[in-house]
């Protein structure tokens, strides 16, 4: 209890205002778990959006109520404190003039506090405003358990059919975020590569290993040299083995070469047999930029076009990257593009789509970088290769010098010179062909003898030959030959080829042929063309990566030819 009339007063207005803000937060507690109630039940029938509701979501209905209770809550102030303390003890306004004593005037105030300063510790302020707050803060509890349960167990039922489309958003959005991830992945890798280079670091290696193994040469040393290209051509040889699996690893395995190739196509391939893309990197640059275009659009039609234009571009590179060998990275990437564009289409998807697009498009243009380069390094394997070639070639005629050379840098330069230095060779063992000056002979009949001469030739010879006299016995004369004339001789070397020739004439008649013949033939014709295949393979006029695919080539035939033999026709 209090002891002075001021500390009664204060508690009574103290209590007050408590049972007023817990009166206000118990009735506005209540009004949003109705709300929240309605929401819920609502959002859990035709499930519009994606739930929102969580458990903890419950605790802020109380907080709510007491925000709202704290913002409607009014005091009390020490005037009403008295009026509720006098009515409590029929104190006849006792309280209520001992809180104006200091305004008023008389005798009298000096009683009235001593009777106020008697009468407040009689009084208690809980008995004054009393509060029970039990049944209210019950109710409270219970409707917040409500809510739980209804977050809990409440099942969603879909009565407007939103769940599948969100659903499907919701895989897409997650299989977008994989797909940028893989991407910002493999941009990584192919970051650490110097795709912008002519060639691959190992293929450059390569190639500079050759170059060192050509100053190399001795001509004192022929076995030596050799050895060396030897040694050299069989490195070069396994590097192109393994550019050559790679690429076929990286070869779509659906790939089957159907449909047409537009001109654009055939413009990419010509180009790209030579290591080039310009053409194709503009193109890829044209669809960024419509990308550009259709993510800052906001005219329906419009957008309607760029995404028909991008999709078109998109779906002829992707065309044309499933038909080249080690193309399979770079279709990946632009059918990833593809998908994109098609998410970008759905609704909260657009901006996330058109961006992981563009992110596509900038791996596929460094995809296309590796495999032009992959293609640049498969040319100049093949060339060091021919080059190896023609320097075995040349040591054979003449031991290579590794000086000879001293200022050539390309692989072509070095060809250059040995294609000399063949040339020069064949011209050292070719002499005139020796006269008939001096020829002395015998011959009856009209101008035919046999004789025996001295040419001016570098050997002596004996020779039957025509006699340049009369007939009957003569001296023979010097034969009528110029050689300042200039002829159109050439040397040259037969070339082996890998078919039998060109069909100048064919004959076809009706009748049974013969049994057995069209098989004789064609037997035939199957050893020529593997006799001249073996043959250009021991001339070393086919690269070296190609022969065990054509020797397995004439293995499965004889093998199929051997397996039909064995099949019994039907009777």
């Amino acid at each position: 209890m209090a002891g002075t009339p001021q500390q009664l007063l204060g508690e009574i207005a103290m209590r007050r205002r408590v049972i007023h803000l817990s009166q206000r937060w118990y009735v506005a507690t209540l009004v949003f778990a109705v709300i929240f109630a309605t929401v819920l039940i609502t959002l859990r029938l035709i499930n519009v959006i994606d739930d929102p509701f969580q458990w903890w979501m419950v605790l802020l209905v109380p907080a709510a109520g007491l925000l709202v209770a704290s913002v409607f809550h009014r005091g009390i102030n020490t005037t009403q404190a008295a009026r509720l303390a006098d009515e409590h003890a029929h104190t006849k306004d006792l309280f209520l003039t001992a809180t104006s004593l200091s305004t008023a005037t008389g005798e009298y105030q000096d009683a009235v506090a001593d009777e106020a300063n008697h009468k407040a510790p009689t009084i208690s302020s809980k008995q004054v405003v009393p509060y029970a707050p039990g049944n209210k803060l019950l109710h409270v509890v219970v409707s917040m358990l409500l809510l739980l349960g209804l977050v809990f167990w409440m099942p969603s039922f879909d009565l407007l059919g939103k769940e599948e489309v969100r659903q499907k958003i919701t895989e897409r959005k997650k299989r977008l975020e994989e797909t940028r991830k893989t991407i910002v992945k493999r941009t990584e890798q192919l970051k650490k590569k110097d795709l912008e280079a002519e060639n691959s670091k190992q293929v450059e290696a390569r190639i500079n290993a050759l170059q060192q193994a050509l100053r190399k040469m001795k001509p004192q040393d022929p076995k030596g040299n050799l050895k060396r290209l030897a040694d050299q051509k069989q490195h070069i040889e396994q590097q192109w083995q393994q550019q050559k699996l790679a690429q076929s690893l990286k070869k779509n395995p659906t790939n089957q070469r159907f449909g047409n190739t537009t001109d654009q196509q055939k413009q990419w391939q010509k180009q790209m047999q030579n290591g080039k893309t310009q053409d194709l990197q503009s193109k890829m640059d044209e669809v960024k930029k419509k990308a550009e275009q259709l993510a800052q659009t906001k005219d329906p039609a419009e957008r309607q076009k760029l995404q028909k234009d991008i999709k078109q571009s998109i779906q002829e590179m992707a065309d044309y990257a499933m038909k080249q060998d080690g193309g399979q990275k770079m279709a990946e990437s632009l059918q990833q593009a593809l998908q994109q564009l098609d998410m970008s289409k759905m609704q909260n998807m657009f901006e996330e789509a058109a961006k992981a697009m563009k992110e596509s498009m900038d791996l596929s243009q460094q995809e296309l970088e590796q495999l032009a380069q992959s293609v640049r390094d498969m040319k100049k394997l093949e060339e060091a290769l021919k080059t190896v070639q023609k320097a075995q070639q040349a040591n054979n005629q003449k031991p290579l010098d590794g000086e000879a050379c001293s200022s050539c840098n390309s692989m072509g330069d070095y060809q250059k010179l040995y294609d000399k230095m063949m040339q020069q060779a064949n011209g050292e063992g070719q002499q005139p062909s020796p006269s008939m000056a001096d020829a002395q002979g015998q011959g009856q009949g009209q101008s035919q003898g046999q004789g025996q001469g001295k040419g001016s030739g570098s050997k002596p010879g004996n020779g039957n030959g025509g006699g340049m006299g009369g007939a009957g016995q003569g001296q023979g004369n010097i034969a009528p030959e110029d050689d300042s004339i200039t002829t159109n001789f050439k040397t040259e070397k037969d070339k082996s080829k890998l078919n039998a020739g060109k069909i100048l004439l064919s004959w076809k008649t009706k009748g049974k042929a013969p049994a057995g013949q069209a098989v004789k033939d064609y037997q035939q014709s199957l050893d020529t063309i593997k006799q001249d295949a073996a043959q250009a393979i021991d001339s070393e006029q086919v690269p070296a990566g190609y022969h065990d695919a054509i020797k397995k080539y004439f293995d499965t035939i004889e093998q199929a030819q051997n397996e039909s033999a064995r099949t019994p026709n039907p009777q």
